[in-house]
């Protein structure tokens, strides 16, 4: 062999090497992730167009990313950085053609799998040069900034688990997530939880975690079971999880279902026709019965009373015995209902046109009111029932008469949360949670910002702390003594998401957002609080 062909061929490598103008050492190996960050600022960008939703512009193909926009005048020319630490697999700043640059990398994941992370619509300038095929960067890296890409400066983003090396089209005539893509940012906020470290020797919070496969399935609270297992509806199939997020058996069903009620040592299934089918322990199918009448909401639960509510498709909401075998009653023209509370003596819904209505535990309509935006309710068997609104916070008595409680807290809405106790009560108004003496005085303030849709509150058995969860996957625990904020998470969600969350016996705090259940351990969770 000549000397002048290794030269030859030393100098193709080192050409291919240093594709994309990047200074950085070649590697077969790259560090794996050990953090994961968005590639732009969420707080100064924002999302623009959604991941797997049709394009007019594309002739109704899916998009197969997210495309983030910073506002005009801002975008152009803004840093783009790479998730996380890993290999590049292609960088090119014509990727695109006229559409501007490509970056691909390979991520190796804790658990061992393999994702891809994609940008966009990127650019060499100012300093930053495109990084070198097969080179490794660390997460956090500025990797290339947004380019003048149609119709205006942005950056898309992907997050796929194949084709390593080939950029995507954008859109595509299939199901993005038949096709090895994801969703960018619940794979990111997941992952930025999962990879929480801050518990106590350093381990994670995070004891476990289920993935399910209907992201925007009924919002049907799951069965929690003795020793912390949970039966958790899953769109079409009905699923049983063991204490630590195993799945032990599934159940596929042959009709549309809503909700689950307990049954037995186990569940049963309410299907919107009105059936219900009776599931054993072992996952076996057992009795069937039908409750007379087609149902579209998951069962709602008025304790010690021995009620279920239902929501029905020609918006009534009906009464049933605990079994759900009989209708007891009936209240006509009630939209479908966003969050419930049941008191004392009467219950109350929101419904989706921001009307409250309240009734007694015999079918009796006690009061109608129309609020500007939806409220929160509480209620608890030795209470009143409880209305943070625009308007106030407000005390519904039997008779169905307002009584505003204090005057001097702010106003309330949309992503309001109530929680109440024998000498203190707390109010979320959506950014801020508020900790009252009875008397109405402040006793702390904590900010909570960045939190939307629906949101509840409850607290520990010791009533100790406050636990918050979201409809857009915000999780926080907060002292109820000094307002000192214990611990925080962000999983996926968005306004269409179930929230449910409860800790049980074993210092677990279970949370169900989407299609997602995990397991945090109550003690490291809770940091120095605890």
């Amino acid at each position: 062999m000549s000397r002048r062909f290794v030269c030859v061929v030393l100098s193709f490598v080192a050409a291919a090497l240093s594709i994309g103008g990047g200074s950085a050492t070649a590697q077969s190996q790259c560090p794996p992730v050990t953090s994961i960050q968005f590639p732009v600022d969420p707080a100064e960008f924002r999302l623009m167009q959604d991941f797997a939703v049709p394009s007019s512009r594309h002739q109704g193909r899916f998009h197969t990313g997210e495309d983030w926009y910073g506002g005009r005048g801002s975008s152009l020319g803004a840093e783009v950085r790479a998730i996380a630490a890993g290999r590049v697999t292609f960088s090119s700043p014509n990727g695109w053609g006229r559409d501007g640059g490509v970056i691909i990398l390979e991520h190796q994941m804790p658990d061992g799998s393999i994702a891809y992370s994609q940008y966009g619509h990127i650019a060499e300038g100012n300093g930053v040069v495109f990084p070198a095929t097969l080179s490794c960067v660390n997460g956090g890296d500025v990797i290339a900034r947004v380019g003048d890409a149609r119709p205006a400066p942005h950056l898309h983003f992907e997050i796929r688990v194949q084709n390593p090396d080939t950029p995507g089209a954008g859109y595509t005539w299939d199901d993005p997530t038949n096709i090895g893509l994801r969703r960018p940012s619940k794979f990111l906020y997941n992952w930025q939880t999962w990879l929480m470290s801050e518990g106590a020797n350093g381990r994670s919070p995070v004891a476990w975690t289920a993935d399910l496969a209907d992201e925007s399935a009924p919002n049907a609270p799951p069965i929690t079971l003795r020793g912390g297992g949970m039966i958790v509806l899953d769109g079409d199939r009905v699923i049983n999880l063991s204490y630590d997020g195993r799945v032990l058996w599934r159940v596929n069903l042959d009709q549309a279902a809503v909700g689950l009620i307990p049954f037995a040592d186990a569940a049963a299934v309410i299907y919107a026709s009105g059936g219900v089918r009776q599931i054993n322990p072992d996952g076996s199918l057992g009795e069937a019965w039908s409750l007379g009448t087609g149902v579209d909401s998951a069962p709602m639960h008025v304790d010690g009373r021995g009620l279920l509510l239902f929501h029905t498709p020609n918006n009534e909401l009906i009464a049933a015995d605990e079994g759900a075998r009989s209708i007891l009653w009936r209240i006509r023209d009630v939209n479908p209902v966003r969050r419930y509370a049941f008191a004392r003596d009467v219950g109350g819904v929101v419904t989706n046109d921001n009307r409250v209505i309240t009734f007694d535990y015999d079918g009796t309509l006690v009061d109608e009111a129309r609020l500007r935006e939806a409220g929160a309710l509480f209620g608890s068997a030795e209470s009143d029932l409880l209305a943070y609104t625009r308007g106030g916070f407000w005390s519904i008595t039997p008779a169905g008469e307002w009584v505003m409680i204090h005057s001097n807290v702010p106003p309330g809405g949309e992503s309001a949360a109530i929680w109440r106790e024998i000498d203190a009560f707390y109010l979320f108004d959506g950014t801020a949670l508020r900790g009252y003496s009875m008397d109405g005085s402040v006793r702390w303030q904590v900010d909570l910002p960045g939190w939307a849709g629906d949101v509840r509150m409850s607290a520990s058995p010791a009533r100790d702390f406050l636990i918050l969860t979201s409809s857009y996957g915000e999780i926080a625990v907060v002292r109820t003594s000094d307002g000192a904020v214990c611990n925080t998470a962000h999983i996926y969600g968005d306004r269409r998401s179930r929230v449910w969350h409860e800790l049980g016996e074993d210092q677990v705090l279970r949370v169900y957002v989407a299609d997602q259940v995990l397991g945090l351990d109550w003690g490291r969770f809770l940091l120095g609080c605890g």
